[in-house]
């Protein structure tokens, strides 16, 4: 995820139309669709998007996106079969 992550975030960047490192949503995800990321999961995605915008605003900052996508892209293996299982089972 790391090797993809500097080019997502230059298009994230130029699809800031204020300059102000605020993203709508719908912008990241078809981003994302765009750039045909295999290593990010639908489920993920949505749930890195959730926790930037835990106010409900429809916007990202781009910055925590980042960081978020980060922290995912480090989880171990049995980490993220666990947390998958997690929600599999929370639904």
């Amino acid at each position: 995820m790391i090797g993809f992550q500097g080019t997502l975030g230059d298009v994230l960047n130029k699809e800031d139309p204020n300059g102000d490192g605020l993203i709508p949503i719908e912008t990241v995800k078809s981003v994302v669709e765009a750039k045909n990321i295999q290593a990010l999961q639908p489920s993920e995605l949505q749930f890195l998007l959730t926790h930037c915008d835990s106010s409900n605003f429809g916007f990202v900052i781009i910055s925590n996106f980042h960081s978020k996508l980060l922290d995912l892209a480090q989880e171990t293996e049995q980490e993220i079969k666990l947390r998958r299982f997690a929600k599999s089972i929370g639904n």
